[in-house]
């Protein structure tokens, strides 16, 4: 089983130790998770590959998608600081029940709370993982993991608006994520695949299905979520 507050825990210890750095990053992403931007890319790639054998299935799913983004409520502004920028589950190392460190730290950027716990949190929290087309959000390793995080914080270190960004931020990234995944699944270009699967599009039109299956499973479920972060901050 995942230990959801461990990894909570030193994610928060990462952001206290580095609240007061002062850094310009020389390698920045620029537009990494301008979600607009994202899902105009994925209409004007559905535009310009109608000839794609995967065509059809691709351009109802990016509807879905764009449907769902649209569909979307969250805090617009929130504070910058220095993020990790990729926390997936497979950049934490641990020692038996213990996450002992960070790695992959060439994402280290300026970005905003939504972005890195939403990021982290739909990775740890689906232990399907991203080739599963059906997936499994789990409330309970969620609020583990944020209450680690609140232990590792404390009172002061996240701001209430932050707080508030958590839940919609799990939903945003999994929407930006299935545009992503959708968009290379007619372009082929960019994600790394599986044979097994055939083709990258193959391979990738089933990981936007199960992004999108996902973020409409945090949108469902987000009255729950947001009780759940309550609860992990008392």
């Amino acid at each position: 089983e995942f230990h959801a507050h461990s990894a909570g825990f030193i994610v928060g210890r990462w952001h206290v130790a580095l609240q007061d750095l002062s850094w310009s990053f020389r390698s920045v992403r620029e537009g990494a998770h301008d979600t607009p931007k994202h899902m105009g890319l994925l209409a004007a790639a559905v535009d310009e590959h109608r000839g794609h054998r995967l065509y059809d299935e691709v351009a109802a799913l990016a509807e879905t998608i764009a449907l769902g983004w649209e569909g979307w409520e969250g805090p617009q502004e929130l504070p910058v600081r220095v993020i990790h920028g990729d926390l997936k589950v497979s950049n934490l190392r641990f020692t038996g029940d213990q996450a002992t460190a960070l790695i992959d730290l060439d994402t280290c950027a300026k970005g905003t709370l939504d972005v890195e716990l939403g990021d982290a949190l739909r990775s740890w929290c689906n232990p399907a993982g991203e080739d599963e087309a059906q997936p499994d959000f789990r409330l309970d390793w969620f609020e583990a993991a944020l209450k680690g995080y609140a232990d590792a914080v404390g009172a002061s270190g996240v701001q209430e608006v932050e707080w508030s960004s958590i839940v919609p931020g799990v939903e945003r990234i999994c929407w930006e994520l299935a545009s992503r995944f959708c968009r290379d699944a007619l372009c082929e270009s960019y994600f790394g695949w599986d044979p097994k699967w055939g083709t990258s599009g193959a391979h990738n039109l089933h990981r936007a299905r199960g992004q999108a299956a996902l973020a409409a499973t945090v949108r469902s479920m987000r009255g729950d979520a947001e009780r759940a972060v309550q609860r992990a901050r008392a």
